[in-house]
């Protein structure tokens, strides 16, 4: 949704349980973290407004269940997202490799359109890393996704993942509005010959006659 200078988006967290995709909300929505957190049941809700490149833009935040019995609940939120964002915990492979099923997960049932970012969380836990940075940043490549390593524990990159959907998202708006005023363009630029020898945009008459631009035939004399 776009009003003025307000912007409406819809964000939806995926990943398996216990990579931290609470701790992500509430960082980003709070700007708090709390080491122990009850498991999210079905989804929450959150959201907050953030300036991003003069645009206010309201981040509708919808943070999911990653135990497997509700999975099959989770595509019900892909709907009108316009992005959505996979957590993984860069301390346990396992999970990396169940961010990349969520993903075909999504491309199944989000729009076609949603922006796709990928979070490896706990960078706090970096000596203990099990996924690497390069690896994670060529699949992300590879889909066409936002990449970032992030820690909901300091606040490491959380502000900045969600700064670069907003981003991604006017940019998209932006270049749907030019590509609109092109094709307005075009439409304008072409000038109609009305039938009465008139060009459609000028109130000069055609002294062809609204013969295609051609000259008349030149007139033949008798004796």
């Amino acid at each position: 949704m776009n009003t003025g200078n307000k912007v409406e988006i819809k964000v939806v967290l995926v990943g398996s349980v216990g990579v931290g995709k609470t701790s992500t909300v509430l960082r980003f929505i709070k700007d708090n973290f709390k080491e122990y957190l009850e498991t999210t049941i079905g989804a929450s809700y959150m959201s907050r407004n953030m300036t991003v490149e003069d645009m206010v833009i309201n981040y509708n935040v919808w943070d999911t269940a990653g135990q497997e019995k509700f999975h099959s609940l989770v595509p019900l939120y892909f709907r009108k997202a316009t992005a959505v964002l996979v957590v993984y915990d860069l301390s346990r492979q396992k999970t990396y490799e169940d961010a990349k099923q969520w993903v075909k997960a999504l491309r199944n049932h989000a729009p076609e359109n949603a922006i796709i970012a990928l979070a490896g969380n706990k960078l706090d836990l970096a000596n203990l890393r099990d996924v690497e940075t390069e690896e994670a940043k060529q699949y992300a490549n590879e889909i066409g996704a936002i990449f970032r390593e992030t820690s909901a524990k300091d606040s490491t990159g959380i502000i900045q993942i969600f700064e670069e959907i907003g981003r991604t998202h006017l940019n998209r708006i932006g270049e749907s509005r030019r590509a609109d005023r092109r094709d307005d363009n075009r439409g304008h630029g072409n000038v109609g010959v009305n039938a009465g020898g008139h060009d459609a945009d000028s109130d000069v008459p055609n002294l062809n006659g609204g013969n295609n631009g051609t000259s008349p035939p030149p007139r033949r004399i008798c004796c």
